[in-house]
């Protein structure tokens, strides 16, 4: 007589939640800072990082920016820009058994202008 074993396993395709508060601040002529808030995963392979995406455009094609980033990692530095750039940001958060949530709201920042004034003071020698 042989005996039946059952094994059950619970596969995770439940996507972390939305990464919400995405904001963008320009930090000078070239780098534009993303910030968002924690995502949580409740599938139970839990929440492994986030992936920060940028486009020319609200409406536009939007492209990883980056390497996938730890879930310590609630900021981004996009130091790639040049000055006077817009540029907008969405974030999504991903799991460890590869779900990835969906886009987050975008955000947009336009990096420094650089034309910044300068005054001069020339006295007696």
């Amino acid at each position: 007589m042989s005996t039946l074993s059952r094994v059950i396993f619970d596969i995770d395709t439940t996507p972390p939640t939305v990464p919400l508060s995405v904001t963008a601040t320009a930090l000078s002529t070239s780098t534009i800072r993303s910030t968002w808030s924690a995502s949580t995963d409740t599938g139970g392979s839990g929440l492994a990082g986030y992936r920060v995406f940028r486009s020319t455009t609200l409406a536009g094609t939007y492209t990883q920016i980056g390497t996938d980033l730890s879930t310590a990692s609630l900021t981004f530095d996009d130091t790639s820009l040049s000055a006077g750039q817009q540029r907008f940001y969405k974030v999504l958060a991903f799991d460890g058994n590869a779900n990835a949530s969906a886009l987050s709201a975008a955000a947009n920042a336009t990096t420094q202008s650089g034309s910044g004034t300068f005054d001069f003071y020339i006295g007696p020698n």
